[in-house]
């Protein structure tokens, strides 16, 4: 399963986003912005060891912009920003 360090995401107070432009794999070797697509992946801490399991749920056109939505396990959303459509 993918992993990304919980600093690659901005958090509102209820909310993780990111852009998928930010999200490129860690070694960078094929310099694919999150790799896994709309697969599931872990958020983690590496200061607290605490980690968060995300799932997708849906997508979604916002303002002519594409957005995935995925959330953990126990509800916390988090959206990604995919690409201007206009």
């Amino acid at each position: 399963m993918y992993r990304y360090d919980i600093e690659l995401f901005d958090w509102d107070g209820n909310l993780f986003h990111a852009r998928l432009s930010d999200l490129w794999d860690s070694d960078r070797r094929g310099r694919i912005p999150f790799p896994n697509g709309k697969r599931q992946f872990v958020v983690e801490n590496n200061r607290t060891g605490g980690f968060r399991r995300f799932r997708f749920e849906w997508e979604e056109v916002v303002d002519g912009g594409l957005y995935w939505k995925f959330k953990s396990e126990d509800g916390i959303p988090l959206t990604i920003f995919v690409e201007n459509l206009i």
